[in-house]
């Protein structure tokens, strides 16, 4: 487990250039890596693009957040890109044989990271059982990947309490809803954060100082309450 929180811009894709100068506020805000996504769920165009910000940052971790690729197509395509980070969605709960497939790989492997969304498509929505859709998820040697809803803080850090007790002293990570003003709350739970819009100033484009804030206080935060875990 990482001991300090793991900080993940989510880069909304438009143009190469554009993911080159976002990886780069990322970078010197003291981040620890990028995600790409299409947002037109176009995987194949980010390839190129993640290859190229992982060789002009190669201390960052890169990966893809996939959305119309497999989950062991995507895997094998990170793997044999170099890339250091896979993200799909609901796999481990919608898809058991694929599911395994990819956990029977990543057991071989030391330090590749998969996430895998464990919310339904609605934003608001929760999964039945978040306990069980995390341990689920665990199972499978990924790292649940929840969403955040700011509007209703109270119950969400309740399904947070619930996911971290799922997964013991494992990495948990919160990928949505992400804000500078809420990032303290989600420290003691979340061992890795991947926020968009909380630290952009358009849909595209990361704001340089946001995104700075949201490091300053992700780690202000976590070396005033220490993880939630640290008593597991």
């Amino acid at each position: 487990m990482p001991m300090v929180p793991v900080l993940i811009p989510v880069i909304r894709f438009s143009t190469a250039a554009a993911a080159m100068a976002n990886a780069n506020i990322a970078r010197d805000a003291g981040c620890d890596g990028v995600f790409l996504v299409h947002p037109e769920g176009e995987d194949g165009l980010l390839i190129p693009v993640t290859r190229h910000i992982k060789e002009e940052w190669p201390a960052g971790m890169v990966g893809i957040h996939f959305k119309n690729t497999p989950a062991m197509a995507a895997l094998d395509l990170s793997l044999g890109n170099g890339l250091d980070m896979t993200w799909t969605d609901n796999i481990s709960q919608s898809n058991s044989s694929e599911a395994s497939r990819v956990a029977s790989v990543l057991g071989k492997l030391t330090s590749h990271l998969f996430f895998d969304s464990i919310d339904p498509s609605g934003f608001h929505q929760k999964p039945p059982d978040p306990f069980e859709a995390a341990t689920k998820t665990r199972r499978h040697r990924m790292i649940p990947a929840t969403r955040f809803s700011p509007e209703d803080e109270t119950e969400e850090i309740r399904k947070l309490a619930i996911l971290r007790s799922a997964v013991g002293n494992a990495a948990l990570a919160v990928a949505s809803g992400i804000t500078v003003e809420n990032v303290h709350a989600l420290t003691p739970y979340a061992s890795h954060l991947l926020f968009a819009s909380g630290a952009s100033d358009t849909f595209f484009t990361l704001d340089p100082e946001l995104t700075r804030a949201m490091v300053t206080q992700a780690k202000k935060a976590w070396t005033e309450t220490g993880p939630a875990w640290a008593s597991l």
